[in-house]
């Protein structure tokens, strides 16, 4: 624990076998910081399953100017809690689809920088994903970045998001993509989304809409998004 590591580079992880080894790999005994890391991959090489993996039952890392590319999994799988990436913090080149992916108990933590898009021909990428199998809890985190070509989603929510996240982002597709899946209620979303038409703003908490309404009729407007407690 309190380990420092600096200009530690990792250049194709799982050469030995194809998406099987991670290029830094935190277990449950270790806490410290990483600063101006670089995890990659060459092009033809075999891919990396993670390019950093905080396993279950760790947390409280600290990571620093670090760069995570071209891995297969995600760039970062995130398992535990109270990890902090500043905004020095760039994800890109995600191999198979996925910049970061929260899953297992993933609460608490503090996820600033880039996600930028995939590299040239490769699927497109989700920024950030809240979980896919049962066991998976994501709630309350603190999450504050920029998404630049997540056309497979800037978020990716699903059942497995616990809520009480705090989402700030600034995004840019050249799609019309935006979001996927549904916030929990408890979330608290403000997303602006440029690039496509004239923009989008999410924000789950502030929910406008014009509806016209003719004499002598009524007209109904469904909520896009669940409020945790109904609004007056």
């Amino acid at each position: 624990h309190d380990a420092v590591s600096i200009n530690v580079i990792v250049i194709d992880a799982s050469l030995n076998t194809d998406k099987t080894y991670d290029g830094i790999r935190v277990g449950p005994r270790m806490t410290g910081r990483f600063i101006g890391c670089h995890v990659w991959n060459r092009a033809a090489s075999n891919r990396h399953r993670y390019g950093l993996n905080i396993e279950t039952g760790g947390g409280g890392n600290e990571f620093v100017g670090c760069h995570f590319e071209g891995a297969w999994n995600a760039n970062v799988g995130i398992f535990c809690s109270k990890n902090r990436f500043d905004d020095s913090c760039p994800f890109y080149a995600a191999w198979n689809g996925v910049n970061i992916y929260m899953g297992l108990t993933a609460t608490l933590n503090t996820i600033r920088g880039q996600l930028d898009g995939p590299g040239s021909g490769r699927p497109a990428s989700a920024g950030i994903v809240f979980g896919s199998i049962a066991g998976d809890f994501v709630a309350d985190n603190y999450i504050d970045v920029q998404c630049i070509g997540q056309e497979a989603g800037n978020f990716v929510f699903t059942a497995y998001d616990g809520g009480n996240n705090r989402i700030r982002a600034k995004c840019y597709n050249t799609t019309a993509a935006t979001i996927s899946g549904t916030p929990a209620a408890t979330d608290d979303l403000d997303i602006w989304i440029d690039g496509y038409g004239s923009g989008t703003r999410i924000n789950n908490k502030i929910q406008r809409s014009s509806v016209p309404i003719g004499a002598n009729a009524t007209a109904t407007w469904i909520f896009p998004y669940a409020f945790p407690a109904a609004p007056y």
